[in-house]
């Protein structure tokens, strides 16, 4: 009843919402509403009981007719270093990164770090056609993982001179106030 309604089983037993259910549990990967006695999301099978992990995925979002960015694909493959979401052929050749790289949308790595995935677009020369995924599960369709793009913060600290600054306001202004009073 609570997955149909919404709701949370404290607002079906007793009409309104305690403080420690205020909201029902979600799953991590689609949002579902999901109960505590549930090991697996009954809508997509993600398991409950382990911590998502931070993992992301590299998505091509748009063809990429360049050949320089074949190359890049194909360098990258040779190293070995990432582990591609495509076979790669023994004989694997810049053509095939190309073709590779002429069907977008597609899944290009998984299982990346946020720091990996960004090393790795910030190879290619057309890095806007590529997208850095959160992916909880490791096997999130294309559409899902597009939903869930990676934003980076715009917000930043202070300086340390606007720090310097607003201590020495603060002073100032404290002094004021002790000298009026």
């Amino acid at each position: 009843m609570c997955r149909l309604f919404g709701v949370s089983s404290d607002w079906l037993l007793l009409g309104k919402e305690t403080e420690q259910a205020s909201a029902p549990a979600r799953c991590p990967d689609c949002q579902a509403i999901v109960t505590g006695l549930d090991n697996f999301c009954p809508n997509c099978g993600c398991s409950l009981r382990s911590p998502p992990k931070e993992q992301y995925a590299l998505v091509l979002r748009s063809i990429i007719a360049d050949p320089v960015d074949s190359n890049v694909l194909y360098r990258i493959c040779k190293e070995g270093t990432y582990c591609p979401t495509f076979p790669l052929p023994e004989d694997f050749s810049s053509d095939d990164a190309h073709r590779i790289l002429g069907n977008a949308p597609r899944v290009l790595f998984r299982g990346l770090t946020l720091d990996q995935a960004r090393a790795i677009e910030g190879r290619f020369f057309h890095p806007n056609d590529l997208l850095i995924c959160f992916d909880p599960t490791g096997d999130a369709p294309i559409p899902r993982l597009m939903d869930q793009p990676y934003k980076p913060s715009n917000k930043q600290g202070m300086s340390f001179g606007a720090t310097v600054g607003a201590v020495i306001l603060g002073v100032i202004c404290a002094l004021l106030l002790l000298s009026i009073l």
